[in-house]
């Protein structure tokens, strides 16, 4: 994508050339830092095996808080049901905007940075089995230093794992996930449990009063909520549109996520820092084989003197939050 974003040298050879890749050749799919590519995506162990414990965790309780002495037996409509749901997700969102502004996710998807080599030998990626991990109930507190050296973050995998922590913890993060979440739990409230527990009508003119009217027992949602989550849980077909169009079947809570336009926006902030970051990075190199000095602040390049020296450092916090107020004016036409 860098690359066809960039005007060729030679006019004449903006075209878009194919390669055969059959060979199973990884250098001609990947380059020569597939390494890197394969370290960065073995990240998502954390999210796996630790992150969405926690989470869970924390859902349970919630759960228990809000739902605890809802007796199963009895008639619950289906306004009085969004509002308990509403009640769990703001014990883990936030209660209020400013909380769910505030609320930090990271934990859960990235490890501390002194447990980053602990996570790559936890999940095979790196280390010997010369040096296998202490048995423990928790290997990544009890790692040792001797294990530690087995592993070194390279600099590229440490521009990936600074750059994914920066877009975590940006505020345009938590509002796109409370969006997301809004989608689906619209999904499973409003269409799967209004129709299969409430019975409830597509009818925008008679909706309003079954909403208030129409109970049924605590129970018959359980019933639903527990087939929904299966359904959650379940994959899409392969290619997503594509499978669709084959007669595939796809995740109908990832097609409820697919439908935020801002999380198509918050894709497309993301990569477009990775272009500034790529033009920024080859302007500095060409400007020290010129001689001529580094930008400085104020420079159109934009940023602080610590961004100029070091491009990668911060791009998505400070220039991420610029590119997604563009975005956003752009998607609104104005």
């Amino acid at each position: 994508m860098v690359t066809l974003a960039s005007p060729p040298v030679d006019q004449k050879a903006s075209v878009i050339s194919l390669e055969n890749n059959d060979d199973d050749n990884y250098d001609n799919v990947y380059g020569n830092d597939f390494e890197t590519n394969r370290q960065y995506l073995t990240f998502s162990w954390w999210l796996l095996h630790r992150g969405c414990k926690e989470i869970m965790d924390k859902v349970t309780a919630a759960v228990k808080e809000v739902f605890g002495l809802v007796n199963p037996r009895e008639d619950i409509s289906i306004e009085r049901l969004s509002q308990l749901v509403l009640e769990v997700r703001k014990k883990i969102e936030g209660a209020t905007e400013t909380e769910r502004r505030e609320q930090k996710w990271l934990s859960y998807v990235l490890p501390l940075k002194e447990q980053e080599t602990a996570v790559l030998r936890e999940s095979g990626v790196a280390g010997s089995p010369e040096s296998p991990l202490p048995e423990a109930d928790n290997p990544i507190e009890q790692s040792t230093s001797a294990d530690k050296k087995d592993v070194t973050i390279s600099a590229s995998l440490r521009r990936l794992l600074d750059e994914t922590a920066d877009l975590i913890d940006s505020p345009t993060f938590t509002h796109v996930l409370t969006l997301i979440l809004n989608s689906c739990f619209s999904h499973l409230i409003d269409t799967r449990i209004g129709a299969e527990a409430f019975k409830m009508t597509t009818d925008p003119s008679s909706r309003v009063q079954e909403i208030t009217d129409r109970k049924v027992k605590v129970a018959q949602t359980l019933a639903v909520f527990c087939r929904q989550a299966h359904v959650i849980a379940a994959g899409s077909g392969e290619g997503d549109e594509l499978s669709a169009a084959h007669g595939g079947v796809v995740n109908e809570y990832l097609a409820a996520i697919d439908q935020v336009k801002d999380l198509e926006a918050f894709a497309a902030v993301i990569y477009s820092s990775n272009f500034e970051f790529e033009g920024v990075q080859g302007m500095q190199q060409q400007m020290q084989q010129d001689g001529l000095a580094e930008p400085r602040s104020g420079d159109p390049l934009g940023g602080t003197a610590e961004q100029a020296a070091d491009p990668g450092k911060n791009l998505s916090s400070a220039s991420f939050e610029g590119a997604w107020q563009r975005a956003t004016i752009s998607e609104q036409g104005q």
